[in-house]
């Protein structure tokens, strides 16, 4: 088995990938993050990790987060998850 093989996934997004028929390269950039970083994850969508087309290229960059399964906070992933879609709950 592979390293993958040992987590779980809950709560992935329809589709991480929502450009790929806009552009043909895509780069997908996962950022870890604990589950209460509500905040931080904001900061990323609005700086750096924002999706977007770089200009004059066909390069279409995708920002998701994983983060830890906190049953104290699911709500507010699932939450989280249904306004960005960008979100996947890993476990292990």
């Amino acid at each position: 088995p592979t390293m993958i093989d040992r987590f779980t996934f809950s709560n992935p997004p329809e589709s991480i990938c929502t450009k790929l028929n806009d552009t043909d390269h895509t780069i997908i950039i996962v950022v870890l993050s604990r589950a209460l970083n509500f905040d931080y994850r904001l900061a990323i969508r609005a700086t750096w990790g924002r999706n977007r087309k770089l200009p004059t290229s066909d390069i279409y960059i995708q920002t998701i987060f994983f983060v830890g399964i906190d049953d104290d906070l699911q709500s507010a992933i699932q939450d989280e998850q249904r306004i960005f879609n960008d979100v996947i709950e890993i476990g292990q």
